[in-house]
């Protein structure tokens, strides 16, 4: 547990809503939100997820929950981008999110 976690008080509303969420099932979302959202003059929104571009070119990979929240926006037709902060690209979820998410299970040997 990090020292402000340990120290922080809890914010009693947001305790309550949480258990309201869970009572009517819905999914609470804290984590995974894009770094910017963007205004244009005309009232429209956008997304923006800003990583760091590898030596390969690419894009830094999404996390699990970023790529859940880019998609969730994406399909209630609000605009997502990626940006390494010179570049902007439409957010594709074939091309930033992550290709294999399966974990490496240690195999007990049987020898």
């Amino acid at each position: 547990m990090r020292i402000y976690e340990r120290t922080r008080k809890k914010n009693k509303a947001e305790e309550d809503f949480r258990r309201l969420a869970a009572r009517n099932g819905w999914k609470q979302m804290k984590r995974g939100w894009p770094d910017f959202f963007c205004k244009l003059p005309d009232g429209t929104f956008f997304a923006v997820e800003v990583k760091r571009r590898l030596p390969s070119g690419k894009l830094s990979m999404l996390k699990r929950e970023q790529e859940e929240v880019l998609d969730s926006l994406s399909s209630i037709g609000v605009k997502c981008y990626m940006s390494d902060g010179k570049t902007l690209e439409i957010y594709d979820k074939k091309v930033h999110a992550q290709k294999s998410r399966r974990r490496t299970k240690c195999l007990a040997s049987t020898d």
